[in-house]
């Protein structure tokens, strides 16, 4: 490969790397507002970003920690165990 593809394409796996701690940066953010406000729709709308994006951030910052941050409900939503200690 020559050496401007290899710098090419190193370039881009940086980016796809900062992009996922950024995107790790940014479910952090969400899971404070959620704690803060005891709502995904609360932590939605004091963030500026969809219920069901704030949803979807904490899914995937449960995977990537492999623990359940908070017991949701119907009509609930707390801080598991492990949600407290990560806050």
């Amino acid at each position: 490969m020559p050496a401007t593809q290899a710098g090419m394409l190193l370039t881009v796996c940086r980016q796809i790397e900062d992009n996922a701690d950024m995107d790790q940066l940014h479910a952090m953010e969400i899971f404070l507002a959620v704690a803060e406000h005891g709502s995904l729709s609360e932590a939605g709308r004091a963030l500026n970003i969809s219920r069901a994006l704030v949803s979807k951030r904490i899914l995937q910052l449960e995977q990537s920690l492999q623990a359940r941050l908070f017991h949701r409900s119907t009509r609930e939503l707390s801080l598991t165990p492990q949600g407290r200690a990560y806050l």
